[in-house]
């Protein structure tokens, strides 16, 4: 349930970041785990692809990692670190 709720705000941030990108499409969205966090890559990776179906980043790539640094200030939590934007130009 808690990974369920989490991959939906996950993919919420990441639609509202998509819908600000005028210019080009959501490529790839790099999650990251906190070391202390129950998650896993897997896991929350194959949810996060179900909460994303029919969603304008469902063709998105997802980079899932887990942390190992267990003394980080967000060791317990997921985070969506950085989003890659393919621009796509207009043909002339």
């Amino acid at each position: 349930m808690h990974e369920s709720r989490l991959a939906g705000d996950l993919v919420d941030k990441a639609v509202s970041v998509a819908a600000s990108v005028d210019t080009g499409t959501i490529d790839t969205l790099r999650i990251e785990i906190g070391a202390l966090n129950h998650a896993t890559p897997s896991s929350l990776g194959s949810i996060l692809r179900d909460a994303a179906a029919g969603t304008v980043i469902a063709e998105s790539d997802w980079d899932i990692s887990k942390s190992d640094d267990e003394a980080a200030p967000n060791a317990l939590d997921v985070r969506m670190v950085s989003v890659t934007i393919r621009e796509v130009r207009p043909c002339a």
